[in-house]
């Protein structure tokens, strides 16, 4: 699988990774992996991405022949995505993708749950002067010296 001295511009990588890339991509491929949604709903499903980001990476996926847009002739327009042929071969990868995915967050927690080492207490670094006795410090109840 892993190939050496990959010209970017032919790496099936970096091409699967261009297509695919990008932080929305990869989850609208996920929504659409139920079947076919309409604007609206891909955009409810999303949560925090923009209608611009949105409408951008259904358009680049569109390009790409991962998406397929059905415009309905009617008032007002009703449009469709669903995913290519092309765009459900994704699926496996995104399989794989979720265990993995999975595997991170368990070890994550595994993690966090076990107790963390005190850190050691360090020497105190050498001052180059030999111990002396300390002067006791003045109190408030006694008087100045003169």
């Amino acid at each position: 699988m892993h190939q050496e001295n990959c010209d970017p511009a032919h790496c099936p990588i970096e091409v699967a990774l261009e297509v695919i890339g990008g932080m929305w991509k990869v989850i609208v491929v996920r929504e659409l992996l139920a079947g076919t949604k309409r604007y609206s709903e891909l955009h409810r499903g999303l949560g925090h991405v923009t209608h611009k980001m949105l409408a951008q990476q259904l358009r680049q996926l569109e390009r790409d022949g991962v998406v397929d847009r059905k415009v309905y002739p009617q008032v007002p327009p009703k449009v469709e995505y669903s995913l290519t042929p092309l765009g459900r071969e994704l699926g496996p990868l995104l399989d794989s993708m979720s265990y993995w995915g999975l595997r991170i967050t368990n070890r994550r927690a595994r993690a966090a749950s076990r107790p963390q080492p005190e850190p050691a207490a360090s020497p105190a670094p050498p001052t180059g002067r030999t111990p002396t006795a300390r002067r006791p410090t003045r109190t408030a109840a006694a008087p100045p010296r003169r």
